[in-house]
């Protein structure tokens, strides 16, 4: 694969929770959690 495209992103992520937005010390940050099919979320490290 080279390229990223909607049909591809559709085969393998199951679904995306997209959290409230964030601002912590003047900075907005927003948490998002991806689901991947056959492997479910991955936490990685910050």
């Amino acid at each position: 694969i080279t390229e990223l495209d909607a049909e591809i992103i559709r085969e393998f992520i199951d679904k995306i929770i997209v959290f409230k937005a964030e601002k912590v010390d003047g900075r907005r940050t927003q948490r998002i959690q991806i689901f991947y099919n056959c492997i479910g979320a991955i936490d990685l490290p910050k």
